[in-house]
C-alpha cells in the first residue's frame, strides 16, 4: 500500500506526501526504488523553490540508491547525472 500511495502522491504532485511515504516506505524495505523517487521528488521541490537543502536530499538520496541497487538501474546514473546540472558531484 505504501507502494501505491507514494507513487500517486509523487505523480498528483505532492511531493511532500510523496517524500513522507518513500520514506516510510524505505524504513520497511531494502529496495532502492523509494529512495531514488525520494531524489526525484527533491530535486522537483529544488526546482519549485531554488533552496540548496532540496538539491543536496537530492544528490543524497541518488546516491544511497545507487549504494543500495549496487549499480544496477540505469535511472539512478541518469538522475545522477542530471544533478549534475544544478551541483558539482
Amino acid at each position: 500500500m505504501l507502494k501505491r500511495v507514494s507513487y500517486l502522491s509523487y505523480k498528483n504532485g505532492d511531493m511532500n506526501l510523496a517524500i513522507k511515504y518513500f520514506m516510510q516506505w524505505s524504513e520497511i524495505s531494502n529496495s532502492y526504488v523509494p529512495h531514488l523517487y525520494m531524489s526525484y521528488c527533491y530535486e522537483n521541490l529544488y526546482k519549485e523553490t531554488q533552496k540548496n537543502k532540496f538539491l543536496e536530499k537530492a544528490v543524497k538520496e541518488a546516491k544511497l540508491a545507487k549504494l543500495i541497487s549496487g549499480n544496477e538501474d540505469k535511472d539512478i546514473e541518469k538522475q545522477l547525472d542530471d544533478l549534475k546540472d544544478y551541483i558539482d558531484l
